[in-house]
């Protein structure tokens, strides 16, 4: 049976599995992972508002945009959020970007687009902090 002397610091194992099993990073990390949420929530929210304001004020815009669908919010919560900004529906895209919507001159539709790039904004810096968060402790620990 092995002795341990109580003055004795116990030895650090250099083993593959101490990094693994090392939560002593875990409320940032948790921090990270309910920011990322809370931000694609966001998105998500203001992605849905963007689509129902325009089907709602301006059905001429809506037919030329492609007539996106009504979005459930649920369906949101996927990576479809991109695929449907910039893949099922580049128009939407193309529009927002182009900054067409100010034409409009709609304040509430100026808003809702203003909180989609805030929170795309945060959301990718999020993204990216959580990233090189990770990859700092892969290299470092």
């Amino acid at each position: 049976m092995p002795s341990f002397d109580a003055g004795e610091a116990p030895r650090r194992s250099t083993s593959s599995l101490d990094v693994r099993l090392d939560f002593s990073n875990q409320p940032i990390a948790s921090t990270l992972g309910i920011l990322i949420f809370v931000f694609w929530l966001g998105l998500a929210d203001s992605v849905q508002r963007i689509i129902r304001r325009i089907r709602d004020s301006y059905p001429l815009l809506w037919d030329e945009l492609g007539m996106p669908e009504s979005l459930t919010f649920s369906w949101l919560l996927g990576p479809a959020i991109f695929t449907f900004l910039l893949v099922g529906r580049p128009e939407i895209a193309r529009w927002l970007v182009a900054g067409q919507y100010r034409e409009l001159g709609d304040a509430e539709l100026t808003r809702y687009v203003g909180r989609l790039k805030f929170f795309f904004s945060i959301f990718t810096a999020t993204v990216v902090t959580s990233v090189l968060y990770a990859g700092f402790h892969l290299i470092f620990d």
